[in-house]
């Protein structure tokens, strides 16, 4: 099932993509937000000569162009010369334009794209300091919602979040689908960024308007140190989405083995159709983790046997891939380490 976990992020020009996650029926679609690419937009509308030599930076033949009576906002239809100069991150550039009279806030394409968006996307925070000291607006969002803060969180541009941060943003903004900051730095596994913006104040335990949450997301991406973090700041391991779809679940279907020991830690309790869980999606490593967890089955004996069992039936699959059987086989070891566990704790 192809379905985009935002159904858009930066909508309406090139520059982005919607990256799509092939899912498991037996899963509920996640959430994934489209990724932006940063070619489109600096190829699209290009403003010969001064695009070129920004790209090119050539700061000495741009203040030269500039002194020549050439707009610093460029041509109308265009990319503007200062978002240009944020992708490439190039302060003295951008200086130079702001100097002779670009506008800040200025922005591209019906999304309304600006030069503060462009440099959280290149992680430079030299030019998002440079365009706020210049009057850029740090709270304004795209068409879409997405503000700076978002931007830097989706990006992993911690330099730029932390310019951000100090400048009283809104915590609590979200974007038209209900995501905000600390979902997007879970989702992609910037826990370093997750890491400011929960000590600035932004609450771990929200939910986007189709129900998901940063730790739901945190278990699908396999960032162990953002659920962490984020059950340090009170979120719930225990919380389902939708369709009731549970945060070990995630982490199980994706394979992620830390992910599943530091739920278990935190009081998640394996069930058999989490075990089942992991045997299909083919996650021996997460398989030996729910055998071997401390009292979490009472009839382990039993438990052992039914879990033989399907791996067994899965292998009898005559479509079955070489790379899939070796799995299984790695499965059919985690049973017998978890037997072998058992046996000696007998002795």
């Amino acid at each position: 099932m192809l379905r985009p976990f935002i159904q858009a992020f930066f909508v309406g020009i090139t520059l982005f993509g919607v990256l799509r996650a092939d899912l498991r029926a037996a899963v509920p679609t996640a959430e994934v937000p489209a990724v932006p690419r940063e070619a489109a937009i600096l190829e699209k509308g290009s403003n010969l000569p001064l695009g070129a030599l920004i790209r090119s930076g050539d700061c000495e033949a741009v203040g030269s162009v500039l002194a020549s009576g050439v707009s610093p906002d460029g041509q109308p239809d265009g990319v503007p010369p200062l978002l240009r100069a944020a992708f490439e991150c190039r302060p003295d550039i951008a200086l130079l334009l702001l100097q002779h009279g670009a506008d800040p806030d200025a922005s591209f394409g019906p999304d309304h794209i600006t030069a503060l968006l462009a440099a959280c996307q290149s992680s430079c925070r030299s030019v998002a300091r440079l365009l706020i000291e210049h009057g850029a607006d740090p709270h304004a969002a795209t068409q879409g919602g997405v503000t700076p803060l978002m931007a830097a969180a989706w990006w992993g541009s911690a330099g730029c979040l932390r310019e951000l941060l100090s400048h009283d943003p809104d915590l609590l903004a979200v974007d038209h689908q209900g995501h905000d900051a600390v979902y997007f730095a879970a989702l992609r596994g910037h826990a370093a960024c997750l890491g400011q913006l929960l000590e600035a104040g932004a609450r771990a335990d929200r939910s986007t308007t189709l129900g998901w949450t940063a730790l739901l997301a945190a278990a699908r991406s396999g960032c162990a140190e953002c659920v962490a973090l984020l059950i340090e700041h009170r979120a719930d391991p225990s919380q389902t989405g939708p369709g009731g779809v549970s945060v070990v679940d995630e982490a199980v279907e994706h394979c992620h083995a830390d992910v599943v020991s530091l739920l278990i830690d935190a009081g998640v309790k394996p069930t058999r159709q989490i075990l089942d869980r992991s045997i299909d999606s083919l996650c021996p490593t997460v398989l030996r983790i729910l055998l071997l967890s401390k009292d979490s089955w009472t009839d382990l004996r039993s438990t052992l046997i039914e879990a033989r069992k399907r791996v067994d039936a899965a292998m009898k699959d005559s479509k079955l891939s070489d790379a899939a059987r070796r799995r299984l086989e790695s499965c059919l070891q985690s049973i017998d380490d978890a037997r072998a566990a058992m046996a000696g704790k007998k002795d």
